[in-house]
């Protein structure tokens, strides 16, 4: 009877995270200085990815699994709109998709 409970409460657990981590992949190419939330001392990917959880918390935007990779070498030029060939990954849900497509995030 115990192993019927405890098989009841992990499925119910695992369909609950299930159903809120299901959703989108939602992307954004890192650019050389125009990014709203900033960017990491010494381009350290670890600060860079602190300030953009935090700059998505202020605006109370749902999300896990925030990556960045460098995926490319990134565009041959100076200016701020410049890509630098480093992608930000993250998992979040349907309803904030639009407020991350107004970011510059896209659906992977």
């Amino acid at each position: 009877m115990k192993i019927i409970m405890l098989i009841a409460v992990a499925v119910f657990i695992f369909t609950g995270c299930v159903k809120k981590g299901a959703g989108l992949v939602m992307q954004y190419n890192q650019t050389a200085c125009t990014d709203k939330w900033g960017y990491g001392i010494a381009e350290n990917d670890e600060e860079t990815k602190a300030k953009l959880g935090i700059y998505l918390d202020s605006l109370n935007i749902a999300y896990s699994d925030l990556r960045l990779e460098k995926l490319n070498a990134g565009d041959q030029c100076d200016a701020c709109f410049c890509k630098t060939g480093k992608v930000f990954t993250l998992k979040t849900t349907i309803q904030y998709k639009n407020q991350l497509e107004a970011l510059g995030f896209k659906k992977k």
